[in-house]
């Protein structure tokens, strides 16, 4: 397992025993994912995870997460369309009950694969 931190996020590269290809765990550790929270450096450093254009698995874990701002929730959605084009995969954990009625009301839930825990998350690669 490789692990990497860049302040903003703590990535890890985990061998998945049921993939062909290995699973990057994305924890954002930023409480307040907001305009001002770096959002364009969060996206870059989880886009070039597929930097061999094979079509990265990856499950972003947002339990640090207390807010998600509007734009927050665009960079997710830009992130799933970007990865799902490369043929990967994009799931979501950790997410705070109040957190995931956002998701619910403007039914977001319905577009990313959620998952209560990591590990939950990565047993369903």
């Amino acid at each position: 397992m490789q692990r990497e931190n860049t302040g903003m996020l703590t990535i890890e590269t985990v061998p998945v025993p049921t993939g062909s290809k290995p699973v990057h765990v994305v924890r954002i550790d930023v409480p307040r994912l907001t305009e001002d929270s770096g959002l364009d450096e969060i996206r870059s450093q989880i886009l070039a995870l597929d930097s061999e254009k094979a079509g990265a698995d990856v499950l972003i874990d947002l339990s640090p997460a207390e807010f998600l701002s509007s734009a927050a929730l665009g960079m997710l959605g830009m992130i799933h369309r970007k990865i799902w084009a490369a043929k990967g995969r994009l799931k979501l954990c950790g997410i705070r009950p109040e957190i995931m009625q956002i998701f619910a009301v403007t039914k977001l839930d319905n577009l990313f694969d959620i998952h209560d825990t990591r590990e939950s998350g990565l047993a369903s690669f």
